[in-house]
């Protein structure tokens, strides 16, 4: 993805997925080093973006973490949001898995 030019917005894919009820899911943001784009990938509570669930960027303390766990509460659709940091061109990818409790 390459930023927009001459615009505010920033450019991002987003995928509907659904989760389970009870089930906790791990998504990893995989990076290109050989890119200067920092990737984001965030989960929203809907495909409106209505309500941010969690994010592998925290902007408050300007930190990136590998990995986002999220334990489900209701089964539905959820909204997965990628991007990169201030809209900079960047490749990565997105992998999730659900994790089995023992």
């Amino acid at each position: 993805m390459k930023k927009k030019k001459g615009s505010a917005s920033i450019e991002y894919k987003k995928q509907v997925i659904t989760l389970n009820r009870g089930v906790r899911y791990k998504f990893f943001a995989v990076r290109n080093k050989d890119y200067e784009g920092q990737p984001i990938l965030t989960i929203y509570n809907n495909e409106k973006q209505e309500f941010m669930l969690g994010s592998t960027y925290n902007s408050t303390f300007k930190k990136f973490y590998n990995e986002l766990e999220f334990e489900c509460k209701t089964t539905g659709n959820y909204c997965l949001s990628f991007s990169f940091l201030d809209g900079e061109e960047g490749c990565a990818l997105g992998i999730f898995s659900s994790l089995v409790n023992d």
